[in-house]
């Protein structure tokens, strides 16, 4: 017996799994990386369909002592300031 799902339930479900991976994402315990460079900036993305105004994405990329390059963090933001910068790091 097959099951049908309409574009939108399919869409819905999807979401859901995404949304329920970032929130784990944002949970990781940053405290196990080696962290030798940081950098934190804004990228412009189009994050609705049929929208040309682009959203800004604050991103923080680590270096590692291993040399590898990750991804700690990501977080909507309107600009690259400083407010919206201290906004999005975490406290000591």
């Amino acid at each position: 017996m097959a099951i049908f799902f309409s574009p939108k339930a399919v869409s819905v479900q999807e979401d859901e799994r995404l949304w329920d991976a970032y929130e784990e994402f944002c949970k990781q315990d940053l405290s196990k990386y080696n962290v030798v460079y940081l950098f934190v900036d804004a990228v412009y993305e189009a994050m609705r369909m049929y929208k040309t105004t682009k959203e800004g994405i604050l991103v923080a990329w680590a270096i590692l002592e291993d040399g590898r390059k990750i991804l700690l963090g990501m977080k909507l933001g309107n600009k690259e300031s400083l407010s919206g910068l201290v906004r999005f790091l975490p406290g000591p």
